[in-house]
């Protein structure tokens, strides 16, 4: 890998050119004379000078070494990549080992190794960012540290090491050859483990609940990095000392950039592997020991006294990081630059030169070309550099933004305000960590951007000797240039053509060079330039530096409605140190059931209160605070204050309350209170004037808009009965089920009479209109009740016994005659002989002798059985069908109307227009198979079974009193199209499920996924886009007002939204007193910050207008033309499962500046990819060597569309997708919702190692890892050999 790496650098260096063909071979280098009989093709080549800005790094750069601008706390990772580290800097580190012993595991261990290779020192170990101040003590023989800090001391802790002491640690610096003994005898750690080339740190922690609160405390630490080979210290080289370039054992710890580029190309474990002969050592221009010397030159600072090394390096990078990234950084931290020259590479510090060379109208062989300012309009004039400061704790800091006062005028056009033309470039040094030289190399990039005219100078050959970088005079007539100095860009040998004296054209070779304008001031700094940030000062020393406790918490809960829901918050307040070295106060907050305290919100100098938001009703929670000081600092916590959160105020009583006595039913109207947090209205109903206490008189529970009018209904159908008077009352709920008074009441009562229908005089319908009812035989009767107005086709009046099923009866009373009556009418007659009674062959039976058989027929049959020997009058056997009643049939298939018993026509009927029910309308016009119109308002058509169709008592008729038992189902089913739309007892259970569902999308209790809105399902012209709210959060209407300091102030607004999701919103900034007050412009900004992290920033503009006025007009917003109030949208997709909370920034120009501060914020939700792996298996251990082993399948869902599927890890990890074949990280393509994907990885071939893959789709993950049998017993050399630059700490075991 080194070997392609150093391709990459040294082809971004070098061009080679192959020339076009040409004539006879060259004799010298000089002229020769050009032939047509032969051709011959020329090679020539030309040397580059790695472009761009000095000092600004590329996108590889920025990438390789992003990290030291990033949080820096150990931390746990199963393949982490080792760390380069040049310089004092501040580590985090890798957690490659944990575990636990003692008293109910009351001890951790953890190790932390800090580098891939030995280093100089450990210079601090600090625990939450307090440095350890320590004692020595033996243990196990080996001598190791003791933390003596308060903060983790506790004499009461029975598991506490010596003293009362919490914390010990070993350090070790990568240098050592055997296993210590100390940290031998850790849990599950033996005397291989030998942890070779590899710094670390063995932290041991008793635990501790007062003192380390809720979990590990972060772990940081101060280090001196890694030795380095000095040249200049080399005697075999032309410096003078014992240093070797491949003696590890002669290198000395060093911050010279020059030396860190030089260790990376020659390093044989994780650098480009350049051997002696491809690096440029020398003290001449190029050379390695004269950049190193330009680095360590002396600048004086801006009080004129103190100096300072030019140019350091401070900071690390890993690994797996590309080498032109890392390159890249190094030479960031000396405004370098790199080429590559004669099979050598050089590098130049940024520093000015002296031309050794100077081009005149002699030396050039053709015109000149030249560029003059290409880059018009795309030019900075001023810089902010960032930088790590080592003053601040090594965190990323901002240098002071340096302008270039020419540069800003020349951009500005005549007239214009210079405000509006500020162009900032921001340089990113993560390699150095001081201000006052960030500021140096932030003016070096600026000056160096803005030297823009280039040349191309075709010279003779002896220029040639110049190489990239190299400073040049020029000379020229026509451009007016006298000995103007340029900095080579390139420069390349090509054939030309030429004249001799005799006017012949030959071909000459000759240098072109590429140049770039350059001057001294881009590196000079006077020390009037520097804008000296606060003293960084030096070390504290002896003295009380404990901060004070807060004083006077006092808890105040606080209610918030936001839209639909109700919130509460704790209101926290409290009294500051009169102190200056006060930086802020943390306060600490948990549920009084839990037992760490999991919430903190941080306040910033100037507050002395803060907000508790989203606290749950019935809970108690439990507050205290903290000061913390400008040093990191902490005091000691307040007293514990409770507060239990309680329900908070009712609603507003609903209004206009009324009851409408209407025909068929009560109507209730009122208007809903305007408590955007109402939930719904409560109905209750009563016969007496007595006002309900509770919910035992609740008729129903309706939702409805704040503020809306409402209105219900109320009749036979919810069981009222016609002609009570009926009293009702009202009450409204909130979203915390908190009711408002009764309201009420207000009566009603309604009427059912022959008006009520609304059919009292239909003969002067127009049957042509769209009625419904249609083929209305002539004096149908439309409404009819049994005993009035239900009548037969003759006219006359139907009662109960005409029609109902309950009054049938066999009568057989009237001697040899059998009838079937309904009540007193008989409905059909048979006349009975005597071979009805089923006795036969009786002739000798004497009739007269008291035997009450007499006229027996002859043949009649004696003791008949259906389907055996009872028969007819024609001999024929009768079965169950012929005589059972439970066959009998209604038959409606046509016009006729018959009774049947099977398939036996009983008796019939022609059905004509009076068997609907329907009389008195004979002029309809019964062809036009049109529907009735003209119906009055609330007219009830037709009879309704179990709803309003009586008898002739006025008693309700239910289906099972209509509907016989003795019919088919054909039957049943024409009575209840014809008696009844829709019988109750017929709906189907999907019926009834509709008719829930349908309730509950009315009563706002049904949910709606999104799959199921659809086109074709739901049409959007139904939805009410004006009623379409989404839920917002932010600050409360009226904004908040704070209090922006002289210095960079941060005001918390809260939270947004927690878990993943599209977040849009808006802030605004009101100045209170804009003629008096205002902030410095370039300084206002919003942060979004997950936890401590910022995940978002954006800044308000400077200088756009809006109208007349503007965003900051000048350098300070509240200028006279700015606008008075400022808006910043921003938009934020945010992928993790935390919290955002919202905070603005702002720098006033004053002691002070109030300001209104706005904010809302609406959430759109993200989709989540989820994984089911119920048949995978994450881990298999004991497999055969080099077998395939597949991991069973994982089930994709949670989104549409399809996804990228993304395999990482061992190189013979494979993957399918849906069953199909198994491919490479490469080849993998894409999955759908549903589908599955398996891992195969194939065993390694050594005993004991572990192989691991990852798969990732849309931002969800898994591992997969396969374990080969046996044991491992590894040779570790903590390198990557000449195979690798570098590898990764898998386990603990492949650190021996």
């Amino acid at each position: 890998m080194a070997k392609q790496i150093k391709a990459a650098v040294i082809a971004a260096l070098v061009v080679f050119v192959t020339a076009v063909t040409f004539g006879a071979p060259i004799g010298a280098l000089g002229t020769f004379a050009m032939s047509t009989a032969t051709t011959m093709a020329v090679m020539t080549f030309g040397t580059t000078l790695l472009g761009g800005i000095i000092g600004k790094m590329t996108s590889k750069g920025i990438d390789a070494t992003g990290g030291n601008f990033g949080t820096k706390f150990a931390a746990r990772s199963s393949l982490a990549p080792r760390q380069i580290i040049y310089g004092k800097t501040r580590v985090g580190g890798t957690i490659v080992y944990m575990s636990t012993s003692g008293t109910e595991n009351s001890i951790l261990h953890m190790i932390v190794v800090l580098a891939g290779h030995p280093i100089e020192s450990l210079e601090e170990v600090r625990l939450n960012d307090v440095t350890l101040t320590t004692q020595d003590t033996t243990v196990n023989g080996v001598t190791v540290k003791l933390a003596t800090n308060s903060q983790y001391t506790n004499t009461d802790n029975d598991n506490a090491f010596h003293s009362g002491r919490l914390v010990r640690f070993l350090f070790q610096d990568g240098s050592q050859t055997t296993a210590n003994s100390h940290l031998a005898s850790a849990p599950g750690l033996t005397t291989n483990d030998k942890f070779l080339s590899c710094p670390h740190v063995y932290m041991e922690m008793v635990f501790d609940g007062e003192k380390f609160g809720g979990g590990i405390p972060g772990l940081s630490f101060i280090v001196k990095g890694k030795k380095l080979y000095d040249p200049r210290l080399d005697s075999t080289v032309g410096g003078s000392g014992s240093h070797r370039l491949t003696d590890t054992s002669t290198h000395e710890w060093s911050d010279n950039p020059a030396l860190a580029v030089l260790d990376y190309l020659t390093d044989t474990t994780y650098g480009l592997k350049c051997t002696q002969e491809e690096v440029h050592l020398s003290t001449n221009a190029g050379g390695f020991m004269s950049a190193a010397n330009t680095c360590e030159q002396s600048v004086t600072l801006s009080n004129n006294v103190s100096t300072q090394e030019r140019f350091t390096v401070n900071g690390f990078t890993d690994f797996s990081s590309e080498g032109e990234g890392i390159l890249d950084g190094l030479l960031s931290s000396m405004a370098g630059r790199m080429t590559y020259v004669n099979g050598k590479f050089n590098v130049f510090a940024g520093a000015v030169q002296t031309p050794s060379l100077t081009i005149t109208d002699d030396d050039i062989l053709r015109p000149v070309k030249i560029a003059t300012n290409p880059n018009a309009g795309n030019l900075f004039n001023q810089v902010k550099p960032i930088y790590v400061s080592a003053a601040r704790d090594y965190v990323t800091q901002d240098a002071p933004v340096f302008s270039d006062s020419t540069a800003l005028a020349n951009d500005t056009p005549s007239g214009e305000s210079s405000a509006n033309y500020k162009k900032i470039m921001e340089l990113q040094l993560p390699f150095t960590v001081t201000d006052s030289m960030a500021q140096r190399l932030g003016k070096i990039a600026l000056k160096h951007q803005r030297e823009t005219t280039s040349v191309v100078v075709t010279t003779d050959l002896k220029f040639m000797r110049l190489q990239p970088n190299d400073w040049v005079y020029l000379t020229n007539e026509r451009l007016e240039y006298n000995q103007k100095v340029f900095e080579v860009l390139s420069t390349n040998m090509e054939l030309i053509s030429s004249e001799t004296r005799d006017q012949e054209s030959v071909q000459v070779l000759a240098t072109r060079l590429e140049l770039k304008e350059i001057n001294n001031a881009v590196f000079d700094f006077a020390t009037n330039e520097y804008n000296d940030p606060i003293d960084e000062g030096g070390n504290p020393g002896d003295g009380d530096y404990s901060v004070g406790v807060p004083t006077s918490l006092t808890l105040t809960q606080r209610g918030a409605i936001d839209g639909p829901a109700d919130k509460s918050h704790i209101l926290v307040n409290w009294t500051n140190v009169a102190a200056d070295t006060i930086a802020g106060t943390q306060v600490v907050y948990k549920l009084n059931t839990d037992s760490d305290y999991t919430g903190m919100i941080p306040a910033t100098k100037l507050q002395d209160s803060t907000i508790i938001p989203g606290v749950v009703t019935g809970q108690t929670y439990n507050v205290k605070a903290r000061h913390v000081d400008i040093n990191g600092n902490f005091s000691d916590y307040t007293a514990v204050q409770n507060i239990t959160i309680t329900n908070t105020a009712s609603p507003d009583d609903p209004t206009n309350l009324s009851a409408t006595s209407r025909p068929v039913r009560i109507f209730v109207s009122w208007t809903n209170p305007s408590n955007t947090n109402l939930r719904s209205i409560k109905v209750y109903r009563r016969t007496s004037n007595t006002t309900p206490t509770d919910d035992t008189h609740l008729v129903q529970t309706l939702s409805g808009e704040p503020g809306k009018t409402m209105l219900a209904r109320y009749g036979a159908e919810d069981g009222l009965t016609a002609g009570t008077t009926y009293y009702f009352w009202i009450r409204a709920v909130n979203h915390f089920g908190i009711h408002s008074n009764f309201v009420g009441s207000v009566q009603g009562v309604f009427q059912l009479d022959g008006g009520v229908v609304g059919l009292n005089n239909l003969g002067d319908l127009d049957s042509s209109q769209n009625t419904k009812l249609t083929n209305i035989e002539d004096n149908a009767t439309v409404g009819a009740k049994a005993g009035v107005n239900l009548k037969d086709s003759g006219n006359t009046v139907l009662d109960d016994v005409d029609f109902r099923n309950e009054d049938l009866a066999i009568d057989f009373t009237g001697n040899t005659t059998f009838r079937i009556k309904k009540g007193s009418t008989v409905i059909d007659t048979q006349a009975f002989d005597k071979g009805n009674v089923g006795l036969s062959d009786l002739d000798s039976l004497e009739s007269g002798t008291g035997t009450k058989l007499s006229g027996i027929e002859a043949g009649a049959t004696v003791g008949a059985k259906a389907g055996t020997n009872l028969k007819d009058s024609s001999n024929n056997a009768l079965g169950d069908d012929d005589v059972k009643n439970d066959s009998l049939q209604i038959d409606t298939s046509t016009t006729t109307l018959r009774i049947k018993k099977g398939s036996t026509v009983i008796n019939s009927t022609t059905l004509d227009k009076g068997s609907v029910g329907l009389s008195d309308l004979a002029s309809l016009d019964s062809a036009q198979n049109t529907k009735l119109t003209g119906i009055e308002a609330n007219a009830t058509v037709g009879a309704k079974l179990d709803d309003n169709l009586v008898d002739e008592n006025n008693n309700d008729l239910t289906s099972a009193e209509i509907v016989t038992s003795q019919g088919t189902s054909n039957d049943t089913n024409n009575v209840n199209s014809v008696a009844k739309a829709d019988i109750t007892a017929s709906i189907t259970g999907t019926q009834t499920n509709v008719a829930s569902i349908v309730n509950n999308l009315a009563a706002g209790s049904q949910n709606i996924n999104a799959g199921g809105i659809n086109a074709g399902q739901i049409n959007t012209s139904l939805l009410k886009l004006d009623e379409l709210f989404l839920p917002t959060t932010g600050t409360n209407a009226s904004g908040t007002l704070v209090l922006f300091g002289s210095s960079m102030t941060q005001v918390s607004l809260g939270d947004i939204g927690t878990g993943p999701g599209f977040y849009m919103g808006t802030v605004s900034v009101e100045i209170d007193d804009a003629n008096n007050d205002d902030i410095k412009g370039a300084s206002l900004h919003i942060d979004l910050k997950s936890g401590f992290s910022t995940v978002y920033t954006k800044y308000w503009p400077i200088g756009i207008k809006e109208g007349n006025q503007y965003y900051d007009a000048g350098d300070q917003l509240g200028d006279n033309n700015d606008l008075p109030v400022m808006h910043l949208e921003f938009a934020y997709f945010h992928t993790a499962n935390t919290t955002l909370n919202l905070f603005v920034n702002g720098d006033s120009n004053d002691n002070g500046t109030h300001c209104n501060i706005k904010a809302r914020v609406v959430k759109f939700g993200a989709e989540t990819v989820s994984f089911n792996t119920s048949s995978f298996t994450a881990t298999k251990t004991n497999q055969t060597a080099g077998a395939n082993v597949d991991s069973g399948t994982v089930t994709v869902s949670g989104f549409t569309g399809s996804k990228q599927v993304n395999l990482s890890g061992n190189s013979s990890a494979l993957v399918s997708v849906n069953g199909g074949t198994f491919v490479n990280a490469a080849s993998v393509g894409t999955i759908t919702s549903g589908q599955t994907f398996e891992i195969r990885i194939t065993a390694s071939s050594t005993a004991g190692i572990t192989r691991t893959a990852t798969v990732e789709v849309g931002g969800t993950s898994v591992t997969y890892s396969v374990t080969t049998a046996g044991t491992y017993t590894p040779t570790y050399s903590g390198g990557g050999g000449s195979g690798s630059p570098g590898g990764g700490f898998e386990d603990t075991t492949q650190l021996q």
